[in-house]
């Protein structure tokens, strides 16, 4: 079972300004006290499925000089993973996908870790994405919101906890376990 989630990008976005959007977004999202830290690595390589290369976290210059979106000077082909920095397993996987045709939308994929972490931490950056970009947030696969909806703000009023959290992975798990439809999936770890 695939679990991407999608946002459309019709204007690039710096990776700085999306990691600070998706922490923004999750402390939002998860009614947590204070912002968790979401890190990106590159350069990660994967044999099997099994992680091979460690990779390096990308440093603050070299998130802003990196673009996620349509062409332009310094995007990004590449794919990147987020963390969140301390918290429980959540990772995620981001891809750009751009057929190059005009007028063709672009997205960026995240593939997150089967975890309630990870599927939250795809969702926020997912969220970010589309909203930084003025796009539009695509939960075609995992189905959270029956009917679906794509705009990223109405996502998040609709879907925020509003009871205070103060641990991470709890509220990963109670944010997932409001939409029936999942049926109590991901696992929390």
């Amino acid at each position: 079972m695939s679990v991407d989630l999608e946002a459309t990008v019709p204007e690039p976005v710096r990776l700085d300004v999306l990691v600070a959007a998706a922490e923004r977004l999750l402390a939002g999202l998860l009614a947590l006290s204070s912002r968790p830290e979401v890190v990106v690595f590159g350069g990660r390589r994967y044999q099997q499925g099994r992680r091979v290369g460690e990779g390096r976290r990308l440093s603050r210059p070299e998130l802003v000089a990196q673009v996620v979106g349509p062409h332009s000077p310094g995007r990004s082909d590449g794919a990147f993973e987020f963390e969140v920095l301390g918290g429980e397993i959540a990772w995620a996987w981001m891809s750009v996908m751009d057929d190059g045709e005009p007028g063709e939308p672009t997205y960026v994929l995240f593939s997150p870790s089967r975890t309630c972490g990870g599927v939250v931490l795809a969702t926020a950056l997912a969220l970010a994405v589309a909203e930084c970009a003025g796009g539009e947030f695509r939960d075609e696969e995992i189905g959270m919101l029956v009917p679906p909806e794509t705009d990223p703000a109405r996502v998040v009023e609709v879907t925020r906890l509003t009871d205070p959290a103060f641990d991470f992975g709890d509220a990963c798990e109670r944010y997932l376990r409001q939409f029936p439809q999942l049926g109590g999936w991901p696992s929390r770890a």
